[in-house]
């Protein structure tokens, strides 16, 4: 595949997913290259169901978002659709139950909406290409 791009991700899980929204949002133009058909990585394939590390737990004992961004803009778009609920408390903390195949609706939602942004199924390999400035044996 050739492609004209400011930035190139390699994997659409969380954090690809959330490194090329950024890039794009930004104005970058945004390759996202993902091995499966669909992006989300662990949040769709895994079927865990939960999302933690978003909350903390203020000094009157109730939760709220410690994050904000993009893994805030997925919780509160899956609450919205009613995909997903949270926080539920769990242990010392608290976590976001979801439905995993809602975010890969909602990933492609995402990555549709920028005009900047394209993905493809594909793997990435490392480049064949020397560093700048050094000779091919």
């Amino acid at each position: 595949m050739l492609a004209d791009a400011d930035v190139v991700v390699a994997g659409g899980g969380p954090a690809g997913l959330g490194a090329a929204l950024a890039a794009a949002r930004g104005g970058a133009r945004v390759v996202l290259c993902e091995r499966y058909g669909f992006l989300g990585g662990n949040l769709t394939v895994a079927k865990v169901g939960t999302i933690c590390g978003l909350y903390v737990r203020d000094a009157g004992g109730a939760f709220d978002f410690v994050v904000g961004g993009i893994a805030r803009e997925v919780a509160d778009a899956l609450a919205r659709g009613g995909a997903g609920v949270g926080p539920v408390p769990f242990k010392e903390t608290a976590v976001f139950l979801y439905v995993p195949w809602a975010v890969k609706r909602l990933t492609d939602c995402c990555t549709r909406s920028s005009p900047t942004f394209s993905s493809t199924t594909a793997r990435c390999a490392p480049s064949s290409l020397p560093p700048s400035g050094a000779r091919r044996p």
